[in-house]
């Protein structure tokens, strides 16, 4: 048997297949490549989103302003109705505090315009205006001009809602020192509807009925509706309150 010199084993045992190993340098260098290769994929799966995450994104986002926008616009017809009554309320308690003051009778026209607004709408009720006589009660004059209610709010004419528009107080006698005074929108065409406060501070109104006015949006159909602010007041003694829901 031919002889192998030692050396020679070694050589091919270390080039045997599959058996081969690195050197440790070598082996940490790969290592790291490979963990930083890991690291910038991470990176990069983490730096965008993915459509799903976009969509809810997206659809929280409209829901929150859709929610945003309806608190919103429920405040601002909130303050409108607010705002109509205390309009109603300030001009009836000037008409009656004026009749006591000057001793005189002291009338408060509520106006129904006969034209449509700028869009085309039937104005309804929106404006009223406190008129004083003189001691013949022949000549009327306003005490300032007309006050308007917030445009999208309108007085009821509903006759379980407002009892103080109806045909029994619906001014028709104009005279001579008591005409129709233009209105900024639609001239002398309009009905008044009317309520007088005597110089003892009461009404011309039937003391055995009960007589109020209800405010609320123009837009809403509901009867009575969700949100509004009704006045009411006292025949006998012309003193005025009202109610929120």
């Amino acid at each position: 048997m031919r002889a192998t010199h030692p050396t020679s084993q070694r050589v091919i045992s270390a080039s045997t297949p599959g058996e081969f190993s690195p050197p440790s340098r070598l082996r940490s260098e790969t290592e790291a490549s490979l963990h930083r290769l890991s690291l910038n994929n991470a990176r990069q799966r983490r730096s965008g989103f993915t459509l799903i995450e976009v969509l809810v994104v997206v659809s929280i986002s409209t829901i929150l302003l859709t929610l945003a926008a309806n608190v919103a616009q429920d405040v601002v017809v909130a303050n409108q109705i607010t705002s109509a009554g205390e309009t109603v309320m300030d001009e009836l308690r000037l008409a009656r505090h004026t009749a006591i003051a000057k001793d005189r009778v002291v009338e408060v026209r509520l106006y129904r315009p006969n034209v449509p607004n700028s869009f085309g709408e039937d104005q309804g009720v929106n404006a009223l205006q406190a008129f004083i006589f003189d001691e013949d009660n022949a000549t009327a004059k306003p005490l300032r001009e007309a006050r308007r209610l917030p445009e999208a709010i309108h007085i009821s004419e509903d006759s379980s809602l407002s009892t103080l528009i109806s045909d029994s107080r619906l001014k028709n006698d104009w005279k001579t020192g008591d005409e129709q005074i233009p209105l900024s929108d639609g001239g002398t065409d309009y009905s008044a509807f009317r309520i007088r406060f005597l110089p003892d501070g009461s009404t011309d109104l039937d003391s055995q009925q009960q007589w109020f006015l209800t405010m609320y949006p123009r837009s809403v159909k509901e009867s009575p509706p969700p949100n509004y602010v009704t006045v009411q007041i006292k025949p006998a003694r012309g003193t005025i309150r009202s109610y929120r829901p």
